[in-house]
């Protein structure tokens, strides 16, 4: 369920990762290698959006919450795309402590 009124932060959140799914799907669209990488990233991603819309867990997250690590091995230390490894750590960051503080 989508809260009525998102605070601007939540706005900005939501913004970061429809950011980071579009440029995952751009990738996906270039035929990139990493097909498997990609689609864990944007499962948690989508999980990450549906929980900054609604304040609660949608579903349980299959396996950890480990999208920044897997977006600095993949862009950052082994690839071309520090930026969108940065953008999808502050996200998890952001994500992370919210978790923590439904918790």
């Amino acid at each position: 369920m989508t809260r009525m009124y998102a605070s601007a932060h939540d706005r900005s959140l939501l913004a970061s990762i429809d950011i980071a799914l579009a440029e995952l799907a751009e990738m996906e669209r270039g035929h990139e290698e990493g097909a498997k990488v990609i689609a864990a990233l944007r499962e948690q991603l989508s999980w990450s959006r549906s929980f900054v819309e609604s304040g609660a867990q949608p579903f349980p997250l299959p396996g950890a919450f480990t999208m920044g690590l897997i977006a600095a091995r993949h862009f950052d230390m082994h690839g071309n795309k520090p930026k969108l490894a940065e953008l999808i750590n502050s996200i998890q960051r952001e994500v992370s402590r919210r978790i923590d503080s439904v918790i």
